[in-house]
C-alpha cells in the first residue's frame, strides 16, 4: 500500500512540473511584443525622446529604443491597438511603422514624397 502512495505522488508531482511551464506562459501570453521602424533618431537623445513617448502610451509595459539599429521593441497588454504606438512616436517628430508591415511602409514612403519633411524631434544636437 506505501508503494502505490509513493507512486501516486510521484505521477502527480510529475504532472506538475511537465505543467508549470505551461501555466508560466499563459501569464506572459496576456502581454505582445511590437516592433517598430523609426527613422529619424539621430543619436541616444533621440532614442529617449521616442522611449518616452511610447512608455506614454496606456497598455505600454516597457520599451527599448535603438537609433542605431533603427527600432523600437514595445511589450505591450494584450489589447494595446500598435497604432497608437505609431502614433506616439511620429507626434514625438520622428518617422515610424510597423515593422511586420512592408506595405505600410511603401504607402509612408510615397506621403513623404508627396509632403515637406517635419522637424525632427524637439532636442538640439
Amino acid at each position: 500500500m506505501k508503494g502505490i502512495k509513493v507512486f501516486i505522488f510521484c505521477i502527480i508531482g510529475l504532472i506538475v512540473a511537465m505543467t508549470a511551464p505551461l501555466l508560466t506562459t499563459s501569464v506572459y501570453a496576456k502581454d505582445k511584443e511590437v516592433q517598430l521602424n523609426v527613422k529619424g533618431m539621430t543619436c541616444n537623445a533621440c532614442a529617449e525622446e521616442v522611449k518616452d513617448a511610447l512608455d506614454k502610451v496606456k497598455g505600454v509595459k516597457k520599451s527599448e529604443v535603438s537609433w542605431k539599429k533603427e527600432l523600437a521593441v514595445v511589450t505591450v497588454k494584450k489589447g494595446t491597438d500598435p497604432n497608437l504606438l505609431v502614433s506616439a512616436v511620429e507626434e514625438a517628430g520622428y518617422e515610424a511603422y510597423l515593422a511586420d508591415n512592408p506595405r505600410k511602409r511603401e504607402a509612408k514612403k510615397e506621403e513623404e514624397r508627396e509632403e515637406p519633411s517635419r522637424d525632427r524631434g524637439t532636442h538640439s544636437h
